[in-house]
């Protein structure tokens, strides 16, 4: 029996001038985000529509659960760190 693994490009989020970019390893994300001091807020965030591989669909749904509400964020040199109330969360790090 023949075996595959999937592998997604790496998801990733870019922010500027009020907006939300991003890939979820299998769909494209966008939507706005004000900031203050201590939260990052998400609103109208969105996903493409693509069928996702169970290692994508993962991925996706962490975003979209840390995504889909105000967060806490903290920044170390080049990481951002977010976490959501429910305590999900995401570490992201600067390309």
């Amino acid at each position: 029996m023949r075996q595959h693994r999937y592998q997604a490009e790496p998801a990733w989020i870019s922010f500027g001038s009020g907006r939300l970019t991003g890939w979820t390893g299998c769909n494209e994300l966008s939507g706005a985000v004000t900031r203050n001091n201590t939260e990052l807020t998400f609103t109208d965030v969105a996903v493409t529509d693509h069928a996702c591989t169970a290692e994508t669909a993962e991925v996706q749904a962490a975003m979209l659960a840390t995504l889909g509400t105000a967060v806490s964020y903290t920044i170390d040199h080049n990481q951002l760190t977010l976490i959501a109330p429910s305590g999900i969360g995401l570490d992201l790090k600067a390309a």
